[in-house]
């Protein structure tokens, strides 16, 4: 059975200069002083007509949220159609969708807490209609109790009542340090939409071979391609466009693509496999909904001192990387610098993760993450280059599974009962067993902070110590 939640709209208000927009008045002047006049008389009646609220439903591996601004604000709008008044629709009709925008960013801000509060996190993002088929709207009208809890039901034909409501789908990770909750632009079929943020990707052309995986294909060139749902055909968010040649639709396909979108060439690259060499155009996005946050206590004036020890501290997050350069010999921190962990390419959690290391993928995780940490250790050095030299310790903090992945350990008893782990850490290494061949650092050693158990590790006790 679901577990459903139920979030009221509070203080929610239209916002008249976005609604202007959003009706099409593209500069001020005469027109829009007019229509702003037209909002400022509505946005009183709109307000008392909110019925905001949300009905969210943890069910599984899926989180199915409904929004509506009631029926009362359907039926104002409708009765401005009654009455022939056009501009007077079209203006509340673009105030209303600013306020169910509003009551969208509530539900999110309180969701954030939800999912910290039930350990899990948000890997992914859908929307019905855009890259889910409309006929979800249906499941998770059932899913939220929709018609009982917040008084939205769907017709025949997929359509929402009232009509200000809208649904969402969200899939589910273990990670509440992953929070990817935020509209994607650069996925969204809606090109012409008044909303849409230009600028946040750049496309790629890329030509695979016959009788490879397409997702593997790409990464193996260096190209990032996000798979938060670890290449279950789930999520989305690895489409590629076919725009010389053909990859067959598979089932995933069908399950993402409208029709239109499919006779347009978009294909998952995580299920897609060539038959005969294929061009494709890859959406490179920008990393979206991640910050990496260090102790901000780099000093500038630092300087390296002769006959000092110097180290370096780091952990390995899930979603993120952490380092500080160290003056060993008297404490301080030189220089600190963080980065996104470019496993997520593999899947947001640790599951997808150990799920890929065991289908063959370990080896590319593996180089993911020393890739990562060598650039940071780069970035230290950038401000501070007489440090290299005199850098003989590292201390790495992890949880269990990113042990295994930086070491390549196997990482079968990970994701199987009894949970036996490899290691759970404690060794110190050379660095060259760690972090490969990479010409920044050599004389120096690892150290791998010690973890509790599969489940527990280091970066607990790291914390706690």
């Amino acid at each position: 059975m679901a577990d459903i939640r139920i979030i009221r709209g509070q203080r929610i208000a239209p916002d008249i200069e976005q609604a202007l927009r959003f009706a099409g008045y593209g500069s001020k002047g005469e027109a829009w002083e007019r229509a702003e006049g037209m909002c400022r008389d509505m946005a009183p009646l709109l307000r008392r007509s909110l019925q905001a609220k949300a009905a969210l439903a943890f069910a599984g591996e899926r989180l199915y949220v409904i929004l509506t601004l009631g029926a009362a604000v359907s039926r104002q709008l409708d009765r401005y159609r009654d009455d022939g008044d056009d501009v007077g629709a079209l203006l509340f009709d673009a105030m209303a969708d600013t306020c169910l925008f509003a009551l969208e960013q509530q539900v999110l801000q309180q969701l954030r807490l939800i999912c910290r509060q039930k350990g899990c996190g948000i890997v992914c993002r859908h929307e019905p209609g855009s890259d889910l088929p409309l006929s979800v709207q249906a499941d998770v009208i059932r899913e939220t109790s929709a018609g009982r809890t917040v008084g939205v039901t769907v017709n025949a034909s997929m359509a929402l009542s009232p009509v200000k409501s809208m649904s969402l789908v969200f899939d589910l990770g273990d990670d509440p340090a992953v929070f990817q909750v935020n509209h994607d632009c650069t996925s969204c079929p809606k090109t012409d939409c008044t909303q849409r943020q230009a600028g946040t990707s750049q496309e790629v052309h890329i030509t695979c071979p016959g009788g490879c995986r397409v997702h593997d294909y790409i990464q193996a060139q260096g190209t990032a391609l996000a798979m938060p749902c670890g290449g279950k055909g789930m999520c989305g968010k690895c489409r590629v466009r076919v725009v010389q040649g053909t990859l067959p639709v598979t089932p995933e396909d069908r399950r993402i693509f409208s029709d239109e979108q499919l006779a347009q060439g978009w294909r998952l690259a995580c299920k897609a496999v060539t038959r005969d060499a294929v061009e494709l155009v890859v959406p490179v996005q920008e990393q979206q909904g991640f910050s990496a946050v260090a102790a901000d206590s780099t000093d500038p004036a630092a300087v390296v001192t002769e006959g000092h020890d110097y180290g370096l501290a780091v952990d390995i997050g899930t979603t993120t990387l952490a380092a500080a350069l160290v003056d060993c010999t008297d404490g301080q921190i030189l220089a600190t610098a963080t980065a996104v962990n470019s496993q997520r390419s593999f899947g947001a959690d640790v599951i997808s993760r150990i799920g890929a290391a065991c289908h063959g993928k370990g080896k590319a995780l593996q180089k993911a993450v020393r890739r990562d940490l060598t650039r940071l250790v780069q970035q230290l050095f950038q401000d501070h280059p007489g440090v290299a030299g005199h850098c003989h310790r590292m201390a790495i903090a992890a949880n269990t599974t990113m042990l295994h992945l930086l070491m390549g350990w196997s990482c079968e008893g990970l994701g199987n009962w009894p949970f036996h782990p490899v290691s759970l850490g404690g060794g110190t290494y050379e660095v060259q067993a760690v972090l490969g061949r990479q010409g920044v650092l050599t004389d120096c050693t690892v150290t791998l902070l010690p973890g509790m158990s599969t489940y527990v590790g280091a970066d607990i006790t790291a914390g706690i110590w």
